[in-house]
């Protein structure tokens, strides 16, 4: 008799229900938020898929199904919901396939929009809950550890991590946190590989534009008024000496990641990443209105 497993996390299924469906009792509870968390389909691509798939090569008893699915991609401009194809993509997984076949259907079901249901079925996701909000300019998630998704998040420009190190409390505490315009950027890795996430992305994209600083663009020189403040590009980072102002110090510190910033107390300023320096202007900006900050590179 063929062996099954849970499509979710590789369990053996042993009741009849379970095989049926190829998802184990506790796995189909969580069933519902990995299907609620789609993107749209990308029919070609995942019709480019299929048109190299060797259906000879996938497990037997799965081959029917996946000839439907075949047929039902091949044929589907009109289609606009594939949730029942997606249905047996994931069935197919409960079977042992080999890992080609395993990779291509999960690639095609990337393909049809279900991104975070791929991640489960791949093990790069976590189930559990996932809080997502705006903050001070920023997009904040704070859910639990996942390397998969720590690599996507810092894929996305201007990311921070506020971790122990970086003196971070509350809600704070281990949050990833994000520029508020990279909300689709961040919306993508996190429904991909924190797929119960549960949130209203608009309304999370307009608390996080409250209180963000006003980037002010940059000119090829700028004037230093009373030689204030000062961003100097030397070795590869940003030195940023400023006037001392907690408000400024505390924005810093939550804007910018520990890892990407350090006080050089023998020459008063802050080390900073240069990937940061737009986010730097705009701090001083809004801190020092009276000051221009004056860019140079040593």
């Amino acid at each position: 008799m063929t062996i099954r497993f849970c499509s979710r996390c590789g369990q053996e299924l042993t009741d009849a229900v379970s095989k049926d469906l190829g998802i184990g009792p506790v796995c189909r509870k969580i069933d519902n938020a990995v299907y609620a968390n789609s993107i749209p389909a990308d029919l070609a691509t995942a019709q480019s898929i299929l048109s190299t798939f060797d259906l000879t090569l996938a497990a037997p008893e799965t081959q029917p199904t996946l000839a439907t699915v075949l047929c039902t991609v091949t044929e589907g401009a009109d289609v606009t919901d594939w949730r029942k194809t997606v249905n047996r993509l994931d069935w197919c997984c409960s079977y042992s396939q080999p890992a080609a076949i395993r990779a291509s259907v999960l690639s095609i079901m990337r393909a049809l929009g279900y991104i975070g249901l791929a991640a489960i079925i791949d093990g790069s996701a976590s189930t559990g809950e996932v809080k997502v909000w705006g903050h001070a300019g920023r997009i904040m998630v704070k859910g639990s550890k996942n390397a998969a998704a720590a690599t996507a998040f810092k894929s996305i420009a201007g990311w921070s991590f506020h971790g122990t190190k970086s003196g971070a409390t509350g809600d704070m505490l281990n949050a990833w946190s994000f520029p508020a315009a990279k909300v689709e950027a961040v919306k993508l890795a996190t429904i991909t590989y924190y797929p119960a996430v549960s949130c209203d992305w608009n309304n999370v994209a307009d608390d996080a534009k409250v209180g963000a600083p006003a980037i002010v663009a940059a000119t090829a020189s700028k004037v230093v008024v009373g030689s204030k403040c000062s961003i100097t590009t030397v070795g590869g980072k940003l030195h940023v000496a400023t006037p001392y102002s907690a408000a400024f110090v505390e924005a810093l510190k939550a804007a910018i990641d520990w890892t990407d910033r350090k006080w050089n107390g023998a020459l008063k300023v802050w080390e900073v990443k240069t990937t940061h320096k737009a986010l730097v202007e705009a701090l001083i900006a809004k801190h020092y209105p009276t000051v221009v900050a004056l860019s140079a590179t040593v």
